[in-house]
């Protein structure tokens, strides 16, 4: 499979719907679609564009683990939850995270070696334990004045990143 039409009846991808998927290059995804399932797209090596709908409120954990190919990714602003791990070890090289997500979740990015930039909104109060492990290419990134808590290993080799309070 290389590139997916769904239907438009779709409000789903269910959990592992496209795990594993290495002929994957391109999805759009339909207006209907509200949850991005655990693992539905993790493992897709060659997935290096998708669009999600503006409908979509969740991401699950490991959604897009291991899209090692996916360098960019336009989260829509009706995304409230990004699960554990939903972009980990992915070729993410920057990420604005939507005003409604306010808790950067366990593991959200280890592993992504390619992340330079991310934006946080300024309604983030926890980052989760590993969430940026491993980013290695991480410059700098802005801490919210919300913030209240940061935990074990967060930034965890990630040894040239500036944390900076906006």
């Amino acid at each position: 499979i290389k590139t997916i039409k769904l239907p438009t009846s779709l409000n789903t991808i269910g959990t592992g719907a496209f795990a594993n998927c290495n002929g994957l290059t391109k999805i759009e995804l339909p207006e209907s679609i509200r949850t991005v399932s655990r693992d539905a797209f993790s493992g897709c090596a060659n997935l290096s564009e998708i669009k999600l709908s503006s409908q979509t409120t969740t991401i699950e954990n490991g959604a897009f683990n291991g899209c090692k190919s996916l360098e960019s990714i336009s989260i829509p602003t009706t995304v409230t939850n990004l699960g554990d791990g939903a972009f980990s070890n992915s070729g993410l090289k920057s990420l604005t995270v939507p005003h409604g997500v306010t808790q950067i979740n366990k593991n959200l990015f280890a592993g992504c070696e390619n992340l330079s930039t991310v934006i946080l909104s300024d309604a983030t109060t926890s980052i989760k334990e590993g969430a940026f492990n491993g980013c290695k290419s991480l410059a700098s990134i802005n801490l919210s004045n919300s913030l209240t808590s940061v935990e074990y290993n967060s930034f965890d080799d990630c040894s040239e990143t500036l944390l900076k309070v906006h």
